[in-house]
């Protein structure tokens, strides 16, 4: 593209196509903009009840004061920047029902667009959120960001501290201070622990959520923010955990039980295949034996050959026969 993202022709055929992508997957995108170099919208797409619509030109916003903006823009321009993982807001203002959102933002597009815009692109997601929070029945998932503000907690009303200013308290060194001092102790891993803490079992492991996009987008430079990893948390009372590790305990010794009958099973079948080849082959020699004095002790002289003419066996009276041993 060699001319300006914001003259009309190029816009209307850049929105064209980017609502044509947004609608192929549309419970993955939320919106996407094109933001010339002062963080006004040029061109918006957004979902809207399952569909993806071109903005109008009215409802277009101002974004430079968001810090993903002000960020990207000091990207090189072969890098690509990863939000953290937080809020939609529009126009300053938390968007209800909240919108948990990732944003993937190239750096300033100068010699491609022309016009030193970035491209921002809105991840949703809320379905990730859900399918986490509903996979334990019992002491929920939780999941924290680098600070300790929980993204997904106990309940709804525990979570996203760090942008909605009544739940400011929220914060798991406030509320677990000893959880939040064993993470502190501990150095980013994405190895499971399991740490005796506060009378229960503290279970956490950490990711960086860029190596993952990065797998995504192999050959691109992903940037984020410092400190910029989740931790996915959960905290056990010693006596639920006790009780949640019986079932595996009786499952892990069944288990062996049943591998030591394979293997019983498996030696005994061995030893009886080796005593039924075993007398296999003693009938056989014995077999042999006397074939070869039934052919010894014969009156008549016995040649036997084989196919090409080579002799095998022969007797007694044959040699007397022919006057030399064949």
């Amino acid at each position: 593209l060699q001319a300006p993202a914001n003259e009309p022709p190029l816009r209307a055929r850049l929105a064209e196509g980017w609502r044509r992508f947004m609608a192929t997957c549309p419970h993955l995108y939320d919106q996407i903009r094109y933001l010339d170099r002062d963080g006004r919208e040029i061109i918006r797409i957004n979902k809207r009840d399952n569909a993806s619509v071109i903005v109008p030109s009215e409802e277009l916003q101002q974004k430079f004061d968001r810090y993903y903006v002000r960020e990207a823009r000091e990207l090189p321009g072969d890098t690509i920047y990863l939000s953290r993982l937080d809020l939609n807001i529009e126009r300053g203002v938390v968007e209800y029902p909240i919108k948990p959102m990732l944003r993937l933002v190239t750096p300033p597009l100068a010699g491609r667009l022309n016009d030193g815009g970035m491209v921002v692109l809105n991840f949703l997601t809320q379905p990730i959120l859900e399918r986490l929070r509903g996979a334990t029945d019992r002491n929920p998932l939780w999941m924290l960001d680098a600070q300790g503000y929980w993204l997904l907690g106990d309940t709804p009303d525990q979570e996203w501290g760090f942008v909605l200013s009544e739940r400011k308290s929220q914060q798991l060194g406030i509320v677990h201070p000893a959880l939040q001092a064993e993470l502190d102790a501990s150095p980013p891993s994405e190895t499971l622990v399991h740490r005796t803490v506060g009378g229960g079992v503290f279970s956490y492991a950490r990711y960086n959520p860029s190596a993952y996009t990065a797998a995504l987008l192999p050959g691109v430079k992903l940037h984020d923010g410092p400190n910029s990893y989740w931790t996915l948390a959960r905290w056990t009372p010693a006596e639920q955990f006790a009780e949640q590790m019986q079932p595996y305990l009786v499952r892990l010794w069944t288990m062996w039980g049943l591998v030591v009958v394979l293997i019983s099973l498996g030696s005994g079948h061995t030893a009886w295949a080796n005593q039924r080849r075993a007398r296999a082959l003693a009938a056989q020699h014995a077999a042999t034996v006397t074939l070869e004095r039934f052919i010894e002790c014969a009156p008549d002289a016995i040649i036997v050959s084989d196919r090409r003419g080579v002799i095998c066996i022969s007797n007694t009276q044959a040699e007397k026969w022919l006057g030399y041993e064949p």
